[in-house]
This record gives C-alpha cells, structure tokens and sequence, in this order.
C-alpha cells in the first residue's frame, strides 16, 4: 500500500474541518429554530441573546438545560 503524499492529507484534514463545520452549523440551526417555535421557555431574552451571540457553545447549554430538562419532566412526574 502507497503512503499518502501530503497534499492528499490537505485535502482530508480540509474536508474534515468543513464536515464539522456544517455538523455544528445545523444543530445550531435546530436550537435556534427549537427556540423560536417553544414559547413556554423561562428567560427567553437571556436564552434568546445567548444563542445569536455564543452559537454552538450556547446551543449545547441550550440543549442540556432545557430540552433535556423537559424530557425528563415529562418522564418523571
């Protein structure tokens, strides 16, 4: 088997780095999308600001402290 020369690793490390890119971008997207259509959220505002100003860091936050919350709500009662 040949050795990858190194402009093909380039290519892949690039492809890599947009895959990710694209990964994050749509759950960013579905977070967002998420808060928009929920009107029942508690600090909107603050939930709101965060999201268009930290992205993916907040659309994680976002995801474990309030979707995840509600789930399990309704799982436990």
């Amino acid at each position: 088997m040949e050795a990858i020369q190194q402009g093909e690793t380039t290519y892949l490390k690039a492809f890599g780095g947009v895959a990710i890119a694209i990964g994050a971008m749509s759950f960013w997207l579905s977070m967002l999308t998420h808060f928009f259509k929920n009107k029942s959220i508690n600090n909107r505002v603050i939930w709101g600001f965060s999201l268009l100003f930290f992205h993916v860091i907040a659309a994680v936050a976002y995801l474990i402290l309030v979707i995840a919350k509600k789930r399990l709500e309704k799982l436990l009662p």
